[in-house]
């Protein structure tokens, strides 16, 4: 009986992949105006890959703006109008019934405000993600997107840019069969 080492090949094709590797997409859907990086591009944290076009965002904010303003104008005239009419209330020129609606109103000019108010932020946070960012250092290893092409953001947003954050870490993707595994 001799000992010795046994050696065994298995063959397989496969794809080499970086070990770790970001997909960045985008939370909003519109227009692409302008890529700043490619194929093979070194990129930072925080810089920008992307803009979508921002017309659209901006006038949303705008408009969201207005709502908002039109909404503490209306509740200034309720409380104004809450407070002008309390002393009567208290004096009992006023009856409860009529005191209550302009309580209710009061609250449904809060509820108003406090519903603009997270909607115009919402819209401010929709314009600040036109703006695609990295979000770690790394190589651009795919762009899926051109200048000009629309991306709609559903419920999976999608892929523009894939980034590897090492390309000196790799690993190979192969498939082998169960029994050469053994």
């Amino acid at each position: 009986m001799v000992r010795g080492d046994l050696e065994d090949v298995v063959s397989s094709t496969g794809t080499l992949a970086a070990v770790g590797t970001v997909e960045v997409g985008t939370q909003v859907s519109g227009t692409l105006s302008r890529i700043y990086v490619d194929y093979n591009s070194q990129v930072k944290q925080g810089q920008i890959l992307a803009e979508l076009d921002r017309s659209l965002f901006e006038a949303e904010v705008s408009a969201q703006q207005a709502a908002m303003a039109w909404a503490q104008s209306e509740l200034a005239q309720a409380e104004a109008e809450y407070r002008r009419n309390r002393p009567l209330f208290e004096k009992g020129y006023l009856s409860a019934q009529e005191f209550l609606t302009l309580e209710t109103q009061v609250a449904q000019a809060r509820a108003t405000r406090s519903s603009a108010q997270a909607t115009l932020i919402r819209a401010r946070t929709n314009l600040q993600y036109a703006v695609v960012r990295s979000p770690i250092n790394g190589t651009v290893i795919e762009r899926s997107v051109e200048e000009g092409q629309t991306v709609a953001a559903s419920l999976s947003a999608p892929v523009l840019f894939i980034i590897a954050e090492d390309l000196s870490r790799m690993q190979i993707e192969a498939a082998v069969d169960e029994s050469d595994i053994g």
